[in-house]
């Protein structure tokens, strides 16, 4: 008879198929490797924010757990959940290897964006050749990139916020 009165430990990293490993959309999937201090007696349930993952033993002390998101996920940064127990049936602790890097946020939400037009015309709502349009964009959340055209010319735009982009259009006499 062996008495095992310790508590295994388990430790995991967790990242998404998307170009960017920390953030999810709808149709990515997320994946979480799962490396236990000892041999575990059933595989490991994994919940994150809500959303049960699939769990697939790959031996006695290694799992993956993967969850293909859908628009109905919530749009949070995963705060996960691990219950597991030894053979012995002694429950377990877990931690992320390290949360700085591998960490993932669903984003199934589409930004929006608000423009505002402003001429440097006595009338700001005017222009003519040679008048400056200012064009300052508001998005919904933080992007990745943005790009603008007008008049079939990509605007330059300076981000002055974490929400906000400005740029200047010149109008040509041929408009």
């Amino acid at each position: 008879v062996t008495i095992d009165t310790v508590h295994p430990s388990l430790v995991y990293t967790i990242i998404s198929d998307n170009a960017n490993s920390t953030l999810a959309r709808a149709s990515d999937t997320v994946t979480l490797e799962l490396f236990a201090s000892e041999p575990v007696w059933d595989v490991p349930s994994v919940v994150c924010s809500g959303i049960v993952f699939n769990v697939v033993r790959l031996n006695s002390t290694h799992f993956t757990a993967t969850h293909v998101v859908v628009t109905s996920d919530p749009n949070v940064l995963l705060d996960t959940v691990i219950v597991f127990e030894d053979v012995a049936g002694n429950s377990g602790t877990f931690s992320n290897v390290d949360s700085s890097v591998y960490h993932v946020r669903i984003d199934t939400v589409n930004p929006n964006a608000t423009l505002s037009l402003a001429s440097d015309n006595l009338t700001p709502t005017l222009a003519r050749p040679g008048d400056v349009i200012t064009i300052s964009v508001s998005v919904s959340e933080p992007l990745m990139n943005i790009s603008l055209v007008c008049f079939r010319q990509l605007i330059s735009l300076n981000q002055t916020s974490l929400l906000t982009y400005v740029g200047s259009y010149v109008v040509q006499s041929s408009h």
